[in-house]
């Protein structure tokens, strides 16, 4: 099994579209199709059917997408330990985040950071209930207001100022 198979299925169902998969992965949705065929070819069942001009997981490949957010997770944590072992951690953090809170919270990690490998890719934008979840599909972090503490199961919430 393949993991970039397995993440293409876990972006199928968290964006919806080939269309939408092939912009979020830069790739052209005939490459993604082609990707879904090899997946499907391997796994030896059907992953995807045809809906209307799109296509739908089927439950195999509904499975094969959580497996997908598993296994990017791993990684993640893998890569996290392994930079704390070289006592130097590096790479990006995307950040959304409300602008006056952005303002407020985000200077003193620039500060904190200045010397570290990390680099903070901050992007300004009006967090509301109705978009937490799409935005921590394509951030690390999601600042912003929010009355409602319960997002989707697998998102953590951590109250930062009040």
């Amino acid at each position: 099994m393949d993991v970039r198979h397995l993440e293409l299925l876990r972006d199928l169902a968290d964006h919806g579209s080939l269309i939408a998969v092939a912009r979020h992965t830069h790739r052209t949705p005939s490459a993604v199709s082609q990707q879904l065929r090899t997946a499907e070819r391997i796994a030896g069942v059907p992953l995807v059917d045809p809906a209307g001009r799109g296509v739908r997981l089927t439950d195999a490949g509904r499975v094969l997408a959580d497996a997908g957010r598993d296994v990017s997770s791993a990684i993640a944590r893998a890569q996290a330990v392994w930079e704390e072992y070289r006592s130097a951690p590096l790479g990006a953090v995307s950040i959304a985040a409300l602008p006056s809170a952005a303002a407020f919270l985000i200077p003193p990690v620039l500060q904190r950071l200045a010397d570290d490998g990390v680099a903070l890719e901050l992007t300004d934008v009006d967090v509301s209930h109705d978009s937490y979840l799409d935005l921590t599909r394509e951030h690390d972090l999601v600042i912003g207001h929010l009355l409602d503490e319960r997002i989707a199961p697998g998102v953590v919430v951590t109250r930062l100022a009040r």
